[in-house]
């Protein structure tokens, strides 16, 4: 039993209109215009579809603007041209920033991200030196509604014994456990993500200590 992110209805079918790139799409333009951290999109005719034709069978597939990197390949190519340590640290606050305000936006239109994971989000900046990154939601595959079928804004019953969903190396403990994905399950994974990446950053900085990892 899955969740239809638009209709909001609890449904089995596979051909839920959620399951069809369209959708994702619609999501990005439609509920999401305006939003601040998704990515445009070329006219609808061209942006997504499905290819029969591929070594690996049918492939759904969704075009957006091309963006730099996601957030582990940004923090690298940092790292790879010497930016220092106060920098970086500059770096990792902006971007945690900018998770904490875009999942504020999402969930003030009434929807939770699900999937937080280093590769759902990518940069863009204005140059190759530039550490002032500008941070995109890019998958929209898990995002649901947090609020119930039946009303319109209470949130919708927390019934524990189900599937989890999302990454688990970021999940929080109550979607490990089974339960439905509240708001403060997408806080619990931003916080994971925000660690991850301040560690990450010193694991590819051979010439930072522990001290760094604290600064930053």
């Amino acid at each position: 039993m899955a969740w239809c992110c638009l209709c909001k209805y609890a449904t089995n079918s596979l051909s839920c209109s959620c399951s069809r790139a369209v959708d994702e799409y619609s999501l990005h333009v439609g509920h999401f215009r305006g939003f601040g951290h998704s990515a445009e999109f070329p006219a609808p005719k061209f942006c997504y579809g499905e290819e029969s034709q591929t070594s690996i069978g049918a492939v759904r597939f969704l075009i957006m603007q091309r963006l730099d990197a996601d957030l582990p390949g940004y923090i690298s190519s940092l790292v790879s041209r010497g930016v220092t340590v106060t920098q970086l640290s500059t770096v990792v606050s902006r971007l945690g920033t900018q998770l904490l305000t875009g999942m504020r936006a999402m969930h003030e239109k009434g929807f939770v991200f699900v999937d937080v994971k280093p590769a759902n989000f990518m940069v863009t900046t204005t140059s190759s030196t530039d550490t002032d990154p500008r941070l995109f939601f890019i998958d929209f595959g898990l995002v649901e509604r947090y609020t119930a079928a039946t009303s319109g804004s209470a949130h919708r019953p927390d019934i524990p014994g189900g599937i989890p969903k999302g990454t688990p190396s970021f999940m929080s403990l109550a979607v490990q456990r089974g339960g439905v994905v509240a708001r403060r399950d997408d806080l619990e994974a931003v916080v994971s993500l925000i660690h991850f990446t301040a560690l990450y950053t010193v694991l590819q900085c051979t010439w930072c200590t522990s001290v760094d990892y604290f600064s930053l």
